[in-house]
């Protein structure tokens, strides 16, 4: 359990860094009370933050078992289902972090979020007592999991009026079709070639490549914005 958490905190550092530079704009924002480009900054920070906590999560999930035997070695074959378990983790975590830097903070709502994930780390606590004991490592990793999806729930409750689960809905969809087409492919690799190092990076480039591309195809509003600043510049 501990060595999967390590490799989920790494990537959720990666994924939570793109909300540190929010906070301070969002701030002056409030104070000015500019709540419709509050609203479209909230938007756009959540959707630019699941086209990279999406396919972070599902390139876990498909490189998983080439990943732990490598990194890893022999006799860790058990952090492989711990690992499917946390992935989702990684999205979540980001979209709440975002609502947090993005609104909670600059809003001076701090008090409120600090006792959902109270809330939160009480749920935790009691799923893992009872589920530990049958369960082990892997209800920890359930446990974890459910209390995440609490916290970002209530956080999605609170802050309906700035981003409904429907527009969230609605910026995800596109982004899980061109990640499940990249895992797809990713898995595929895994299956035809001998699992090593140099079919890790294969794995990590064309997965990269194809989930960008599909992106592209669907016309994903997070890539399209992107592409529209690039040729401004």
């Amino acid at each position: 359990y501990e060595q999967a958490t390590k490799i989920i905190n790494m990537c959720k550092a990666l994924v939570l860094s793109l909300n540190t530079v929010t906070s301070a704009r969002m701030s002056y924002l409030f104070q000015l009370e500019k709540f419709d480009e509050i609203k479209q900054r909230i938007k756009n920070t959540i959707n630019f933050e699941l086209m990279v906590s999406i396919p972070v999560t599902a390139g876990i999930m498909s490189i998983n078992s080439t990943f732990v035997p490598i990194f890893f070695g022999e006799g860790y074959d058990g952090v492989i289902p711990i690992l499917y378990i946390l992935s989702p983790i990684i999205f979540v975590v980001g979209i709440s972090n975002c609502l947090g830097s993005c609104y909670f903070t600059p809003s001076g709502q701090r008090a409120k979020s600090n006792k959902i994930v109270l809330l939160g780390a009480g749920l935790n606590f009691i799923i893992n007592l009872i589920l530990i004991f049958p369960l082990k490592a892997i209800g920890a990793a359930i446990a974890s999991i459910i209390a995440e999806l609490f916290i970002l729930v209530f956080y999605l409750i609170i802050c309906k009026e700035w981003i409904s689960f429907k527009t969230l809905i609605k910026m995800m969809y596109k982004k899980i079709i061109s990640a499940c087409f990249m895992s797809i492919f990713v898995c595929l690799l895994s299956y035809f070639f001998e699992k090593n190092i140099f079919l890790l990076i294969i794995q990590i480039a064309i997965g990269a490549v194809i989930y960008f591309v599909f992106l592209m195809i669907l016309k994903d509003d997070s890539i399209i914005n992107i592409l529209k600043k690039l040729k401004k510049e």
